[in-house]
């Protein structure tokens, strides 16, 4: 029997795990559900919830960046591994405002992208977060 599957979390590693729990608080209105110090591995780790959807952050000391191959979008996208998490919203134009507004990185502007063999036509726009994480946000037209 086929089981449906429904996204529970995405874990992302982070420099600051107080600074990136403010950081989704404060753009994205996700909640903190917990955080947590780890002492086997001596990391911090933080749920955040928007919805029925988390985010698992995790700072460990001794952490690095991501390296400019990630940063830049062309030559991520040739690498193999996680480019980026998708979230459905009402009105790409709004959000896109409101975050430029509270001088949120934005890495691609609003565009329109349409597959005429899917069916599907969406605008879409792309940011990034403290950590040069990619956040696309897609809304269905």
């Amino acid at each position: 029997m086929k089981q449906y599957l429904t996204p529970l979390h995405f874990s992302i590693s982070v420099k600051d795990i107080d600074e990136s729990i403010a950081w989704y608080k404060e753009h994205l209105h996700f909640d903190l559900v917990f955080k947590m110090h780890i002492e086997a591995s001596n990391a911090y780790l933080a749920f955040v919830r928007h919805g029925q959807f988390e985010i698992e952050l995790l700072q460990y000391d001794g952490s690095t960046s991501n390296t400019f191959e990630h940063i830049n979008s062309q030559e991520d996208q040739k690498t193999r591994g996680a480019k980026h998490l998708a979230f459905l919203v009402e009105n790409v134009d709004d959000l896109h405002n409101r975050l430029k507004s509270e001088n949120v990185e934005i890495s691609l502007e609003p565009v329109v992208r349409e597959n005429k063999e899917a069916g599907v036509r969406e605008k879409i726009f792309f940011i990034r977060d403290l950590d040069n994480v990619r956040l696309e946000f897609v809304e269905r037209l």
